[in-house]
């Protein structure tokens, strides 16, 4: 069971990946599992006080951005992506949380879908900004496995 969870989520991260055109990038640790991340870690890291790891979380997959601090660090200019699921700031293109919260993932708008689409190239282009994990929730399941909700989304974006 455990290696069926491990191809389904690296088939729909290449899935994703194909489908914006970029690169794939692999949510697997050295030992091949998927680093299943808890929402109370990934809070945990936000660059408090120019020190400590700053990561955020896009469709669920956990980007380690501590490269881009002046960027994302406190009182950066995308802070408010630190230590959160940034997907509906990202995909709306709204950075406060109402806003965010707002975004329908059963019902993407088409503006919706060019900037997850976007925002997918971008850190999966980037080199500083490395994939560790994937972050349990709407996503991503307890055990890494993509949920019902991300397979919808990736099948908006085709």
């Amino acid at each position: 069971m455990k290696i069926i969870q491990r191809l389904t989520t690296s088939i729909l991260l290449v899935f994703l990946m194909t489908v914006v055109g970029a690169s794939a990038q692999d949510a697997s640790c050295a030992d091949g599992d998927v680093r299943v991340i808890q929402m109370s870690e990934l809070q945990t890291k936000a660059g408090a006080d120019g020190e400590g790891d700053v990561w955020i979380s896009f469709l669920g997959l956990v980007y380690d951005v501590t490269a881009g601090r002046r960027f994302y660090g406190e009182g950066a200019p995308y802070s408010v992506f630190a230590a959160k699921d940034a997907t509906g700031s990202l995909a709306s293109g709204k950075f406060d949380e109402e806003s965010a919260n707002a975004v329908n993932y059963a019902e993407l708008k088409k503006d919706e879908v060019d900037g997850l689409k976007h925002w997918t190239g971008f850190y999966a282009g980037k080199e500083e900004y490395v994939q560790i994990g994937v972050l349990e929730g709407k996503f991503y399941d307890a055990k890494g496995a993509a949920t019902d909700l991300l397979t919808g989304v990736l099948e908006q974006l085709q």
